[in-house]
């Protein structure tokens, strides 16, 4: 017990702002809208992203599915996309803000659509995604966010310029004392909450 108990005490020190952060962002997304007539769009998906900090040092992975189907008198069009990220690079910062200079090492992604009509043949074609730049800076802050109506430590991370998307929506929410998902969920207007 008393080995336990130490060990939570030493990861909340690194997480609270000591040396080291080892912690991983969940996400899961599920929503949709009406776009006229018997037209619908439902987006579904999820995906993790792990930090691990230790200063200067800094390795990230992001991985992750997402399911888009838009459905109309005309047929069914599904897409859906995979992607397997990972960035290295170095930390500076403190208790209350970091900044992460990157370099991708990996960018993988696929994203295929099928359109499905009644009586016809499937139609497949692969898409090209947009991946991350090979450089970039993450800055991450820390905050508190509504988990249940109680506020919880996190560190939320976004870059701090514009970039265009990839993988995981921003901002990365990563759980200080316990992990945190992020729940993008609703129709016609997707809402944001913690669990």
């Amino acid at each position: 017990m008393r080995i336990l108990i130490a060990l939570t005490l030493v990861a909340a020190y690194a997480l609270a702002g000591g040396s080291q952060i080892v912690t991983t962002s969940h996400r899961k997304v599920s929503y949709g809208w009406g776009c006229g007539g018997n037209c619908a769009v439902n987006i579904s998906g999820e995906s993790e992203t792990a930090l691990g900090n230790d200063p200067p040092d800094v390795h990230l992975e992001d991985h992750g599915t997402l399911t888009q189907k838009q459905s109309d008198p005309g047929g069914l069009m599904i897409s859906l996309t995979q992607w397997k990220y990972a960035f290295h690079g170095i930390s500076a910062g403190g208790d209350t803000r970091r900044e992460y200079d990157l370099h991708t090492d990996v960018s993988e992604c696929t994203r295929n659509s099928e359109f499905h009509e009644e009586g016809k043949s499937t139609i497949s074609k692969p898409v090209d995604c947009a991946g991350p730049p090979k450089q970039w800076k993450l800055a991450c802050k820390r905050s508190e966010v509504q988990v249940k109506g109680r506020a919880r430590p996190a560190w939320v991370c976004s870059p701090p310029n514009h970039m265009d998307a990839f993988g995981t929506e921003f901002p990365w929410v990563f759980g200080i004392e316990e992990s945190i998902t992020t729940i993008v969920s609703g129709e016609p207007h997707p809402r944001t909450t913690y669990e």
